[in-house]
């Protein structure tokens, strides 16, 4: 009975154990990553600002190749239409309400909806051929 009781608690002791030392690892792990990349960002902003635009423009080239490849040109160059076509509208539409210019805005997103329409359900489906 006694081993029994020692045997819980050993595992409870033991599982809070694991608990902490995930908690130091992540902080240890969490602080030697973060803080050389405070510091350069604290000592060199305008270069920390371009390695990190040079950075995440890499990741993105490197995810739109993997889309591409997964897609196919066809699909991957409508996909890409529809993005720009709807955040181009947007951002249009919101220039000429600012510039006080609300019935251009408002053919904008006439014109954004219908040309979406065309490229979402009037341009044929290109399938991937494997």
């Amino acid at each position: 009975m006694i081993k029994k009781i020692a045997r819980g608690y050993g595992k409870l002791f033991s599982s809070f154990l694991k608990i902490i030392f995930l908690a130091a690892l992540c902080f240890a792990l969490g602080f030697l990553i973060v803080y050389p990349l405070w510091l350069f960002a604290s000592s060199a902003p305008s270069a920390y600002t371009v390695c990190m635009m040079v950075v995440i423009a890499v990741a993105l080239v490197f995810l739109l190749g993997l889309s591409l490849k997964k897609m196919g040109f066809a699909r991957f160059m409508i996909r890409i239409g529809k993005l720009v076509l709807v955040l181009g509208g947007i951002a249009l539409c919101v220039y000429f309400v600012f510039a006080s210019n609300r019935m251009a805005a408002l053919l904008v997103l006439i014109a954004v909806f219908v040309l979406y329409g065309f490229l979402a359900f009037g341009v044929k489906k290109y399938e991937k051929k494997n």
